[in-house]
């Protein structure tokens, strides 16, 4: 079995403003983002699930157009104060650790829904911890 080790200090900052707060407990629960990665050409949406109990999971889906593909990761989460840490230890089914830390913010957007920011992320909740 082949493991890989990396981390890495993401130093984006997610600048928070009046009416943004660093609660982890809000975290809790499922969310959704769509990005586009210029240095490749795709399209990229996410869908992340933060347990309670510090487990992630997390489906990507890219799109360049021609070729689809899904990527499924998982590991452990948690925060301190402005600090969203992942360690992914799962890709595809193979072990593996990639630690990021993010600075995140929540902000409730013009129609309520709460919003996460953290590195080049703007998710949006699905569902909480009481759905």
């Amino acid at each position: 079995m082949k493991f890989l080790a990396t981390v890495i200090l993401i130093a984006s900052s997610a600048v928070c403003n009046a009416g943004e707060t660093h609660n982890c407990d809000d975290l809790v629960g499922w969310w959704q983002g769509e990005r586009f990665e210029y240095e490749v050409g795709e399209n990229v949406s996410e869908t992340s699930v933060f347990l309670p109990n510090g487990e992630f999971f997390v489906q990507f889906d890219m799109d360049d157009g021609i070729n689809k593909r899904t990527q499924y990761e998982s590991g452990r989460w948690q925060c301190d104060g402005d600090k969203l840490i992942i360690a992914t230890t799962s890709v595809n089914q193979q072990s593996i650790l990639n630690v990021a830390i993010f600075e995140y913010c929540l902000y409730q957007s013009r129609a309520g829904k709460h919003r996460l920011q953290h590195g080049l992320w703007t998710m949006r909740r699905c569902r909480s911890r009481g759905d």
